[in-house]
């Protein structure tokens, strides 16, 4: 069971990786028109099929713009290896956490790329809030990481403005008054 899911994420390296083998992006272009057209989320799913059922489920994630937030990939060619940042090791950790929130999933795998992610998970009962519950706590989490290690929100909560309707004193932590306003 282990040499298969070792087989289907090495395909699914091997899918998604062609940038590694230094593919032009005049070849991209001339190939990307028989994919056909992109679809939504939501229009790739089988339709009547029920997802809260046990059965092994492969899932692909992208992050937004498909920006390289979960690290680089370092080594040559015959030995190229991921190399996780700070987030992805976040990430990962959150991946392998869905059991502890859903104990009726089982985690089989887990391969990420820079911009994407590859995962399989079993479910092996019946779930209350199926696959898309599980992914959405997924996603809320690594979201949350998201914002502790790459974008921190300031901790101000309301703006103090002045008569003319702007921030007044900004880039101040308090105004005398007490109020707390945006930096």
């Amino acid at each position: 069971m282990k040499a298969f899911i070792f087989l289907l994420l090495f395909l699914a390296y091997l899918c998604d990786s062609s940038y590694l083998w230094g593919m032009r992006k005049e070849v991209y272009e001339r190939q990307k028109a028989f994919a056909g057209e992109k679809k939504p989320s939501m229009k790739r799913r089988l339709v009547g099929h029920d997802y809260t059922r046990p059965r092994i489920y492969m899932l692909t994630m992208v992050v937004e713009g498909r920006r390289a937030l979960f690290g680089h990939v370092c080594g040559s060619s015959n030995d190229a290896r991921m190399e996780l940042s700070e987030l992805g090791r976040a990430v990962r950790d959150e991946w392998f956490h869905i059991p502890n929130y859903h104990p009726e999933v089982r985690i089989f795998g887990l391969q990420m790329m820079p911009d994407h992610l590859h995962g399989i998970l079993f479910i092996s009962k019946p779930l209350a809030c199926g696959l898309s519950g599980v992914v959405r706590g997924f996603k809320t989490g690594c979201g949350r990481a998201y914002r502790r290690l790459v974008e921190p929100v300031p901790v101000a909560t309301r703006v103090a403005t002045n008569p003319r309707g702007g921030p007044s004193q900004a880039n101040k932590e308090r105004e005398p008054s007490g109020t707390w306003i945006a930096f």
